[in-house]
């Protein structure tokens, strides 16, 4: 290919193994149950546990990632919308719910049912209504687990006692289900394919603080589709130290995921995903890339394997990105600022997505004074296309970069 018709990315080669990975899944969870029943769960709950009860988890929220990529989100939205959900719900749940009514313009043909639900109060309020909306459609069980929210910087007793008890009645309730035992042994072997996993994740995404970064953050929105849906694992950890290797061989030999880095940017909030690319190449064009990002951050969670299982795995999923107070997300992307170099902020406010977007303001805010590094908020959503328009995206967009190049 020649310089002047090169893209502006370099595709990562470990790209076509998360495509086998990821069909291997829904090819399991479609056909190849081999008895094993179903939890439909949210991003927040503890897989790990899910798993040990022998079940096969699915998660509609990245399922409605998959519908906002695949450009089937707006006719998905409009048809729970023509069930009477408002327009202002969050478009992962519009196009999961419009999937349930009308398989037919849904991706694969939609999700295998469930025979159970399990919910967690950890990422969003919208997910416990959600979720209970989908128990009540495939009349199954629903199990939701209640984490406190952390205001403070070190949880309450009570917080973790709680939470505790909790996860021990959804153990009762998902072996009354599956009417399996559950194995202390097997989950603490799914508990450290799980540990490995994350550390690999946590590795991949901080080879973004080399210069040039090896990764921009659409590599790691796509690639961290397995660490969401199979965690716990053998088949992800391979995958991640394939990822890992890769992205090492970048460093070593000084590529980057995009030609001529000028600019160090910081992604908040969820991908745009029905616009991907052609929102990430306008930056990558411009030399600008996106070395990390604090969505991909939420699956991060380091495990200490010489403490108690049950309460690493309550610390854990407690301490979830989006159940943290604003000061500690702040705190956070500050160090992030300085960690990787950033010389730019980008803030998605998401229409439809509330836990993550209020508050970005003042977030912001707060990091610009603490850095000196600016940020700009733009308008979208991460499935719905009707609330995002490109040309008055691009033009705030376009003067953002002009400013960083005045800082150079």
């Amino acid at each position: 290919m020649s310089e002047k018709n090169e893209k502006p990315y370099r595709k990562l080669a470990s790209s076509k193994h998360l495509k086998r990975l990821m069909n291997r899944y829904f090819l399991t969870i479609g056909y190849l149950r081999f008895g094993r029943p179903i939890a439909w769960v949210t991003s927040g709950a503890p897989v790990e546990l899910i798993r040990a009860c022998g079940f096969l988890p699915v998660y509609p929220e990245n399922y409605g990632a998959i519908c906002g990529a695949s450009k089937a989100g707006q006719d998905l939205c409009q048809i729970a919308e023509g069930e009477g959900y408002s327009i202002d719900l969050c478009s992962y749940a519009r196009a999961n719910i419009g999937s349930m009514f009308n398989s037919e313009k849904a991706p694969g043909g939609g999700l295998p049912a469930p025979d159970c639900v399990v919910a967690a109060s950890n990422v969003c309020n919208t997910l416990v209504k959600w979720f209970e909306l989908v128990a009540a459609y495939f009349k199954v069980p629903y199990f939701v687990i209640d984490i406190p929210y952390q205001f403070e910087a070190e949880a309450a007793a009570f917080d973790d006692t709680y939470i505790t008890q909790q996860l021990t009645d959804m153990i009762t309730f998902l072996t009354s289900i599956s009417k399996k035992t559950f194995s202390q042994g097997k989950y603490l072997k799914i508990l450290k394919y799980s540990s490995e996993t994350i550390r690999l994740w946590k590795a991949i995404r901080e080879t973004g603080k080399h210069r040039p970064s090896p990764v921009n953050a659409p590599d790691l929105f796509i690639h961290m589709a397995p660490i969401v849906s199979l965690r716990g694992s053998r088949g992800t950890l391979r995958y991640y130290k394939r990822l890992h290797r890769e992205l090492d061989t970048r460093i070593e030999q000084g590529i980057g995921a995009i030609k001529q880095e000028r600019f160090r940017l910081l992604w908040d909030n969820i991908a745009i995903w029905f616009n991907l690319f052609d929102f990430f190449n306008f930056f990558s064009r411009q030399g600008a890339c996106f070395v990390v990002s604090t969505y991909t951050d939420a699956w991060s969670g380091e495990w200490d394997e010489n403490e108690d299982p049950i309460q690493e795995t309550v610390r854990i999923y407690r301490d979830a990105y989006l159940n943290l107070s604003q000061m500690r997300r702040a705190e956070m992307m500050i160090n992030s600022v300085k960690e990787y170099a950033v010389d730019g902020i980008i803030m998605h406010s998401g229409r439809t997505c509330k836990p993550y977007s209020l508050g970005q303001a003042a977030i912001l805010e707060k990091v610009t004074a603490e850095t000196g590094v600016p940020g700009i908020l733009i308008d979208a959503d991460m499935v719905d296309p009707r609330f995002y328009t490109d040309a008055q995206v691009k033009n705030r967009l376009q003067a953002f970069i002009e400013l960083l190049e005045t800082r150079t």
